[in-house]
């Protein structure tokens, strides 16, 4: 919250005469005074906030544990001007406990995939490590450390979660420095395209657009990123986009998509 307005005082002749207060009325219109009045008394810091959870009922960790997905992943053609959804059903199993790099207590998290044609197979793809360390979880995945949750659980909390990430001599992640992670509708109902989470946490990773997409003569680029946990299930919905467009240009007459760009979906299903 910014500074109240400044209150003018008038010099006294007398020290020994409090010096009074010229109200703000005398310098804005009554209306105007009015209308700041909610401004100046309705500004709220985080850590005034009531709790709305912790980070084991928003991300509940056991061995054994799985939650399926639908996975939407779009592909971008190299140089392309054409994008393509393609569909998954995901499944991320905790499966036990295991140690980080520094020693840590970590738990290692398979994700698989349901084979196309055979209903019943699954296929080990990608693994990841989920860290409790003090009053937060780190997430490792693609060799990407990332603080995801933060206690305790505050409506506009905010904080650095991509601050363990090298994006100075790795021009492919330059695009994550700087992200600052908020705490939204924490510990309030969350509608899904199918089902209601009468207790949810949005996670507002980034939200920057530059220019506009639809626009193919000029350079736009989106990178966007959120994730809500439903209170005892876990993560129940994550979205990032990071696309870039670069316009016609001497070598190429269509524009294109640069290398790098992609968008994913995963959205919950089910879990046991």
């Amino acid at each position: 919250m910014g500074p109240s307005p400044s209150l003018h005082t008038l010099k006294s002749l007398r020290p020994s005469i409090p010096t009074p207060i010229t109200p703000l009325s005398a310098y804005l219109p009554y209306p105007i005074v009015l209308l700041m009045i909610p401004f100046l008394w309705g500004c709220t810091r985080s850590e005034d906030l009531p709790v709305a959870g912790s980070i084991p009922q928003y991300m509940p960790l056991e061995a054994g544990r799985s939650i399926y997905y639908r996975l939407d992943s779009t592909i971008y053609p190299i140089q392309g001007t054409a994008k393509k959804v393609r569909s998954y059903l995901v499944r991320d199993r905790v499966d036990g406990p295991t140690r980080d790099q520094q020693g840590r207590m970590a738990w290692r998290i398979i994700r698989s995939f349901r084979h196309p044609a055979d209903t019943t197979r699954w296929t080990d793809q990608d693994q990841f490590l989920a860290i409790p360390a003090g009053n937060t979880l780190e997430w490792l995945e693609d060799n990407n450390r990332v603080i995801r949750l933060v206690d305790p659980i505050r409506e506009g909390y905010r904080w650095a979660g991509n601050r363990f990430i090298n994006t100075t001599s790795d021009p492919a992640r330059q695009y994550l420095e700087g992200w600052r992670f908020t705490y939204l509708n924490a510990g309030k109902p969350w509608q899904a395209s199918d089902r209601l989470y009468p207790e949810a946490l949005t996670v507002l990773q980034q939200d920057d657009r530059i220019g506009n997409p639809a626009d193919r003569n000029r350079y736009s680029s989106i990178d966007r990123s959120m994730e809500v946990y439903a209170k005892g299930l876990g993560l129940v919905y994550r979205e990032v986009m990071h696309e870039v467009w670069q316009p016609p240009n001497a070598s190429s007459a269509t524009g294109y998509y640069e290398p790098g760009s992609f968008a994913l979906t995963l959205s919950f299903i089910a879990n046991n």
